[in-house]
């Protein structure tokens, strides 16, 4: 918990804050650069060379760089829960403490990293009252719904439900215009992803709501329930929405408002595209297929700004985690493109640290065991990065948390390593490549396309399998995925 909570500053600052200092000069984020000699060796000195959120998000690389490292990370991050400073210990910090909305931010944020999916109740009941509470702000508030939604996802858990529905009534018109209160609706429909019907009751609660805040949480919550169900009828649905012309009732509005109405209805079209490709990114996630990355880089080098970072995002969530040489070249070259432009120098950073993500070892693909199940906490993670660019200006504007804190709960391992019986690691043949649908066939029919014959540890790409070379062990799982302990077969003839 303290460990992981180190993570929820990372990337909670401006883009010149990135380039001129403020966490690293080359490769901004943990996420984006690798750093930790950097903080581990000369760590006191470096990190106090920084400012502000750059504090923040220095301590809290020092957790991503130790994930996982319970002998030796309590040891190197303790030191920072005692800083004086409000920015470091933030980004250090497991607590919510009511000290300042810097610190609960960043306790609630760790919360929700260390406990995404785990619907655990003691950690509930301990964040829920933060939502309603008369000293947070609406960032706090909104965040709160977040990780609330998170910890829950898939769950329909009750006293979520009700706590950010009575948030909900209790804000004002003006208070739900707010960029941070689209988080609200997001936690309702990640504690009901993929429950369909389920969504009814709240979307007849969220009724009472005022435009335009009651369509968009209406829409999301819908999605949400019906995440990777492939409803045909509910894809129809929100196509229809799409293609509604935003401006049809433009001719009952009054004729003051006439040069605002021109004016946002030569901004829609920009708004929507941008948004279209983060749905290309998600429907090709670590898949970085060339009519996909062709279609984004033409418009990463649009004249619109909101298009261009869109653009430019996508294309690291469509590369991410696969080294993908094309994709590499691509951001080379965007990165001389803009060069003069920091806003966009910090776009494509993330988009090559995705890229390169656990140095090819990690991925965002929600989808594990052979393609047969989807992860309810990757999803969710997805749907944080997409909504939280919903609003670009805020993440160049120092926001970008939100996104990051999406992006570690959307990571899954690519990797097949194999352990024996007494969980030693067990080098043995594998064969990996394209999978192919055998289903219904009779006999043993070949599940993969070729016999290219590894050693696992092995990394495996999008849409490929694996299979034992030979029949020295057994698997316990059919399925050849993550970590796989195998058994000597007794029947086997040397």
């Amino acid at each position: 918990q303290q460990l992981l909570g180190l993570s929820s500053g990372a990337g909670h600052h401006g883009a010149q804050g990135w380039l001129s200092g403020g966490l690293c000069p080359h490769e901004p984020g943990l996420l984006f650069c690798e750093c930790n000699k950097l903080l581990t060796d000369d760590g006191n000195k470096w990190l106090y060379k920084n400012k502000g959120h750059g504090t923040s998000s220095a301590a809290a690389s020092l957790g991503m760089i130790l994930l996982w490292d319970v002998d030796s990370g309590f040891t190197q991050t303790d030191k920072y829960l005692y800083s004086c400073e409000d920015y470091i210990k933030s980004g250090a910090h497991r607590l919510c403490s009511p000290q300042s909305n810097t610190m609960r931010r960043s306790s609630i944020f760790g919360l929700g990293l260390a406990y995404a999916g785990s619907n655990h109740e003691d950690v509930l009941t301990l964040l829920l009252p933060v939502m309603g509470d008369s000293k947070s702000s609406m960032e706090v508030a909104g965040g709160t719904a977040l990780v609330s939604g998170m910890m829950a996802v898939g769950s329909c858990n009750g006293d979520v439900t009700s706590t950010i529905l009575q948030t909900i009534m209790e804000k004002s018109e003006a208070e739900l215009k707010v960029t941070y209160t689209r988080w609200f609706p997001l936690g309702l429909g990640l504690n009901h992803l993929g429950k369909g019907e389920a969504i009814k009751a709240i979307l007849a609660a969220l009724e009472v709501t005022s435009e335009p805040f009651r369509s968009f949480a209406d829409t999301l919550a819908d999605v949400c329930a019906y995440a990777g169900s492939g409803n045909a009828l509910k894809v129809q649905q929100l196509l229809h929405i799409c293609s509604e012309h935003v401006d049809s009732k433009e001719e009952e509005e009054d004729k003051d408002k006439k040069e605002k109405k021109d004016k946002d209805k030569k901004e829609t079209p920009a708004f929507f595209l941008g948004k279209k490709h983060g749905t290309l990114a998600l429907i090709s996630v670590s898949n970085p297929q060339l009519n996909i990355l062709d279609t984004l880089s033409k418009f990463s080098h649009d004249a619109d700004t909101e298009v261009s970072y869109n653009s430019i995002f996508a294309m690291g969530m469509v590369g991410s985690g696969t080294n993908n040489a094309r994709l590499v070249v691509m951001l080379h070259q965007l990165a001389q493109y803009h060069a003069k432009d920091p806003n966009h120098l910090f776009m494509m950073r993330l988009a090559q640290g995705l890229t390169h993500l656990g140095k090819g070892t990690l991925t965002l693909c929600p989808y594990h065991s052979d393609w047969q199940l989807m992860s309810p906490v990757a999803v969710a993670g997805l749907f944080t990065v997409l909504v939280s660019f919903l609003d670009v200006r805020n993440i160049i504007l120092g926001k970008s948390h939100y996104v990051l804190y999406g992006l570690v709960a959307a990571m899954q391992p690519r990797t097949l390593v194999t352990f024996d019986e007494d969980l030693w690691p067990l080098p043995v043949s594998v064969c990996v490549d394209q999978a192919v649908d055998v289903v219904g066939q009779a006999g043993k029919p070949k599940t993969i396309t070729g016999i290219q014959t590894h050693t696992t540890p092995v990394l495996l790409a999008h849409g490929e399998r694996a299979e034992l070379a030979t029949e020295e062990f057994l698997p316990v799982t059919p399925v050849l995925e993550g970590s796989v302990i195998l058994w000597k077969n007794p029947n086997y003839d040397l």
